[in-house]
């Protein structure tokens, strides 16, 4: 299992990635309260930017086919590295910094920048 943590702006982020299980969490103090991707907001400007052959379906019908190409892409992925990877590469464009990586049974360790 790999967790990393994220911050944008003074929005703290978790990700945790266990295979093709991925959970979001939202740090706040000392505790993190996790989702599924279905938990998380989406908006529809941005599907439509991801996936441009979405855009004539209503709302719903995009986010859903969106998450299932979103889990499929991460199943398609061999190793938890390869995932996280493209988690944090994935994110980056939103904004969001990977600042620690926490591998289990592993020190954390803090993401250089790039």
């Amino acid at each position: 299992m790999i967790q990393i943590m994220f911050q944008k702006g003074t929005e703290l982020i978790a990700v945790n990635i266990n295979g093709d299980i991925i959970q979001f969490g939202k740090i706040a103090g000392q505790f993190i309260q996790f989702a599924g991707i279905e938990g998380l907001k989406f908006d529809f400007e941005g599907i439509v930017k991801e996936f441009p052959d979405l855009k004539d379906k209503p709302f719903d019908e995009a986010k859903a086919e969106a998450i299932r190409r979103f889990k499929e892409k991460l199943r398609s992925m061999q190793t938890d590295d390869e995932r996280a990877k493209y988690v944090i590469k994935d994110l980056k464009e939103y904004g969001y910094i990977a600042k620690k990586v926490n591998r289990t049974g592993f020190r954390p360790k803090n993401v250089k920048p790039a």
